[in-house]
């Protein structure tokens, strides 16, 4: 933004100092690694191992893509190649995108959006304390390196007009489109500010840049198609196709399916409420005129709002799919800041008020308290599978990553109790494939595409991203080993069972029992057993 100079610019330093305290307690406090990582780990794996792209090494002649971040999964391949573990590097990576992104923002903010010190401090402790960016720095997904993608083609291109770097965007563009399948559609957002800009402006070279970026882009989404349609024989990931689309709805889930993405993004800023109070002041400051960054922003910022809300949400805590564009929020709450504290000794008063007030509302859902009551973030709940009440966003965080440790346990217990060739049929596929060399029969369909040629029978939508399934039985014409799998104490083994499995009476006509006692000695927690589900021949 172009005005005079209030105070003497700090140093990038201060603010990136002052962000990363917090930032780097949240990370702590929220690490974590979701099942859904470790399919694209197992893909890594056995990519790595000269099997190829494929889910199941079975399944080598004829892949699935059931993964949506290619690039991602190269990387992890990489470390796999070298003999290390993806689990165990995948955080380094995850995290140190974070604290890099936190430290070009805090430049960003310094030298290009604000003339105080109120502004850059604010900007940078909104992104510090703001849970999700810390949590999704984490998760194992390349979520925050897709963020990370994302703003470099932004500054690369807004940063400075008179210089924009259409190269170098088309670059970071590429990077984007490559570590999601929908990548693409942030960089169009931020392709789109960059014509809203030079609209305003009619800098040629801004041009030349957009064509540039818009080029590299196309290019390297045209090399992944080809290699898409040449390994899989597919335009889509598998991933994609076994969402539900709209087309596939009845008028009644259509308009219950566009109801639940707005309930998906009302939910968020009911929880973050920081993230609505930097929404309100945007939307003050771009009712006067606003500076190039300000605008930019914006448009990234409600064109990711729009999108959460037409794909219908997604399951995952803490607003995942809002993430890319969570730092233009920072950037917009930075500015708002910066005018305030710029126009008077009352203002930088009250610039320090929204400061504590966003670091407050932001920390607050860290620890599961919460201004707005639950029974309002009630009426606004998406992940409608829950019908005996609602999880808030720190709970399903616990949810997920609990889970997740459970199905660790499970794929390393049926790497040492199963044989070569045997399968089983299972939806969280992630840790138990990752962790075993069992075949996989994904009841979600994410890595056999006979699931999506099943008919659709949707009476009630489910959580995002989980409302096409099919049951056990739709593979009993496989030759499956086992139609269930799970841990259970060893000295009661009936008492946890999942509610898939049915209560096994001395003869059940359907399915044989096994079970089998996990060694203690081998690592397994104390008193656990390996309960496999057979089907009777």
């Amino acid at each position: 933004m172009n005005r005079p100079q209030i105070e003497p610019r700090p140093s990038a330093l201060l603010p990136f100092l002052v962000g990363l305290a917090p930032f780097a307690y949240l990370v702590w406090r929220f690490r974590f690694l979701t099942d859904d990582c470790y399919i694209s780990f197992r893909y890594a794996r056995n990519l790595a191992a000269g099997h190829g792209l494929t889910f199941n090494i079975a399944d080598a002649a004829a892949p699935v893509e059931g993964y949506s971040n290619f690039l991602w999964v190269l990387v992890m391949a990489g470390f796999e190649r070298l003999g290390v573990p993806a689990p165990s590097v995948v955080h380094w990576i995850t995290i140190a995108s974070g604290v890099l992104l936190l430290a070009w923002v805090s430049a960003f903010l310094v030298r290009r959006v604000c003339a105080t010190r109120s502004g850059a401090v604010a900007g940078a402790l909104f992104f510090g304390t703001f849970p999700p960016l810390a949590l999704w720095s984490t998760g194992g997904l390349a979520t925050m390196p897709l963020a990370l993608a994302v703003f470099g083609a932004f500054h690369a291109l807004l940063a400075d007009p008179e210089r924009p770097r259409g190269l170098r965007a088309g670059v970071w563009a590429g990077a984007a489109a490559l570590l999601r399948a929908d990548g693409a559609f942030w960089v169009g957002l931020v392709l789109l500010a960059a014509a809203v800009r030079w609209l305003l402006l009619r800098r040629p070279g801004l041009l030349r840049a957009i064509l540039t970026c818009a080029g590299v882009l196309a290019l390297v989404l045209a090399a992944h198609l080809a290699f898409r349609q040449l390994t899989y024989g597919e335009w889509l990931p598998n991933t994609a196709r076994a969402k539900v689309s709209v087309s596939e709805l009845s008028p009644e889930l259509v308009e219950d399916f566009y109801r639940r993405g707005t309930n998906y993004v009302v939910s968020f800023f009911l929880t973050f409420t920081s993230g609505l109070l930097a929404l309100l002041l945007a939307l003050r400051l771009l009712a006067r005129p606003a500076g190039g960054a300000a605008l930019s922003s914006a448009i990234v910022l409600l064109g990711t709002l729009w999108y959460a809300r037409h794909v219908g949400g997604d399951f995952m805590t803490m607003g995942r799919f809002l993430v890319p564009a969570l730092v233009f929020l920072a950037v917009l709450f930075a500015a708002a800041v910066d005018r305030f504290a710029a126009a008077s000794r009352r203002g930088r008063a009250l610039a320090a008020g929204l400061i504590a007030a966003a670091c407050v509302l932001s920390l607050l859902p860290a620890f599961d308290r919460h201004p707005v009551p639950y029974e309002l973030r009630y009426r606004f709940h998406f992940r409608w599978n829950k019908t005996d009440g609602m999880l808030s966003e720190r709970g399903k965080w616990a949810e997920m990553k609990a889970n997740a440790e459970r199905w660790v346990v499970l794929g390393k217990a049926l790497q040492g109790h199963t044989r070569p060739g045997e399968s089983l049929a299972y939806g969280a596929i992630g840790a138990v494939g990752y962790y075993s060399d069992v075949y996989l029969y994904d009841t979600y369909g994410l890595t056999n595409r006979d699931v999506l040629e099943a008919p659709l029978r949707i009476k009630r939508l489910k959580s995002p991203g989980h409302d096409r399934t099919v049951d056990v039985s739709f593979f009993a014409n496989r030759d499956l080993t086992y139609a269930g799998a799970s841990t259970t104490p060893a000295d009661d083994p009936w008492s946890v069972l999942p509610p898939r499995f049915p209560r096994p009476p001395e003869e059940h006509p359907v399915f044989v029992y096994e079970l089998l006692p996990l060694d203690e000695a081998e690592g397994f927690p104390p008193n656990l057993a390996l309960l496999l589900l057979r089907p009777r021949r």
